[in-house]
């Protein structure tokens, strides 16, 4: 009997030594629900900047679509893992959309100890018809990978309209 309640003690010790040690590994966290709220932080893609701008080409017809993705500054302490960013075009968004560029972003990291919220900027070209009106869109995480939460998924797209005179 004797045994046994040695063993268990000795459980209960290890339970509370493992404890402890979570508590320490985890800045900030002091409590079992602080433990629980720091869990459920997801990170936040957003479309930082969408810029259309003509270029002087030799065919004149030629945009530039400047974008930069990142991580919404307020959840700190988060990362994305591997996503893509995809860029369409079309002249009416009724009939659909057409590809421009699948472009993979391998990372974003919103971390506490970095001085600014890590982002990934990038351009592509398009070539626009003189006369023709097009409509342009930019969704970040296209495909889902990230688990942003029900809030952050709401922030993924970005348009621009352009017509070239």
């Amino acid at each position: 009997m004797k045994q046994k309640r040695k063993s268990n003690l000795f459980a209960n010790v290890s339970l509370a030594v493992l404890a402890v040690c979570l508590i320490l590994a985890l800045p900030g966290i002091s409590k079992a629900k602080d433990v629980k709220k720091h869990a459920k932080i997801k990170p936040d893609i957003i479309i930082k900047n969408f810029i259309v701008v003509p270029t002087v080409t030799p065919d004149g017809g030629d945009l530039s679509l400047a974008i930069t993705v990142s991580l919404y500054n307020g959840r700190k302490d988060t990362s994305t893992g591997p996503f893509y960013v995809r860029v369409d075009w079309t002249e009416n968004p009724t009939v659909g959309w057409n590809l421009i560029k699948k472009k993979r972003i391998n990372n974003l990291v919103n971390s506490s100890s970095l001085a600014k919220v890590q982002v990934k900027s990038f351009t592509l070209y398009h070539t626009i018809p003189a006369g023709a009106a097009y409509k342009y869109r930019v969704i970040a995480d296209f495909k889902n990978k990230v688990d942003e939460g029900p809030k952050g998924e709401t922030n993924n797209v970005a348009s621009k309209a352009y017509t070239n005179r």
